[in-house]
């Protein structure tokens, strides 16, 4: 299995991480919400889920204290804005957008 510090290492994109579980209702709530962005946004970020009851390590490392909690991540490692809770994929969009270079909705 590959891990998230691998993955950051490897990857020259924004990763949008999710940890949740899978006895989690708003995790399972928000995963078509997910799955739609990361192929809206393909090339732009990759999408990562990590369940915290397989994973607690890294779970602790990044801080998780609720679940859903999103973490967009860029590829040098630095986390740049985290969500948790259930989210609208407004709530979701306007977080990426913070963080690309134009800051501008664009057609997608």
């Amino acid at each position: 299995m590959i891990t998230l510090e691998a993955l950051i290492t490897m990857t020259e994109i924004p990763l949008l991480v999710k940890f949740g579980a899978v006895w989690c209702s708003p995790c399972k709530a928000i995963a078509p919400i997910l799955e739609e962005i990361a192929m809206e946004w393909e090339g732009d970020i990759d999408l990562w889920s990590i369940d915290c009851d397989d994973d607690p390590e890294t779970s602790a490392a990044w801080r998780v204290r609720s679940i859903p909690t999103l973490v967009l991540i860029d590829s040098d490692g630095t986390e740049l804005e985290r969500l948790s809770g259930m989210q609208t994929r407004k709530t979701i969009e306007d977080m990426l957008y913070r963080h690309f270079e134009d800051g501008e909705e664009e057609e997608r």
